[in-house]
């Protein structure tokens, strides 16, 4: 628990599962996430942001929080006018693009992934056609 405010600027949060979840970071105000558009090359995929190793043991059909605050600020540096604040939402493409920058290890392997926002019926659907 973080009394203030939270600022992951770029660099990548290694979680580990214990006990089939993960610790979620509470901040006490406000928690910021600051990404950009670096692909690793070896894998196809944006570098991530949020780490979760060991994700075959996380607890299935469960929702998993990561992160809680009162406010999740969302920029994307080398983009102009790329920010959202939750309390505006204005643009949930900044949310869609956070989901991109999550990352599932099994081992040291990444692993597919499908992201799904509580009750948001449109995630889901896109699960369902990733998946097959």
């Amino acid at each position: 628990t973080i009394q203030g405010h939270f600022t992951n600027n770029q660099g990548t949060m290694n979680l580990f599962v214990q006990d089939g979840r993960v610790a979620t970071l509470n901040a006490g105000h406000q928690a910021s996430m600051i990404f950009n558009n670096l692909v690793d090359s070896a894998t196809g995929f944006y570098k991530p942001l949020i780490k979760i190793n060991n994700a075959q043991n996380l607890t299935k059909n469960k929702e998993h929080v990561l992160v809680r605050a009162r406010n999740i600020d969302y920029n994307l540096v080398g983009v102009q006018g790329a920010s959202y604040d939750n309390i505006f939402a204005s643009n949930t493409n900044l949310q869609e693009q956070f989901k991109e920058r999550l990352a599932l290890y099994n081992n040291n392997n990444r692993m597919d992934i499908c992201v799904v926002r509580k009750d948001n019926l449109n995630d889901i659907k896109a699960c369902g056609m990733a998946i097959g």
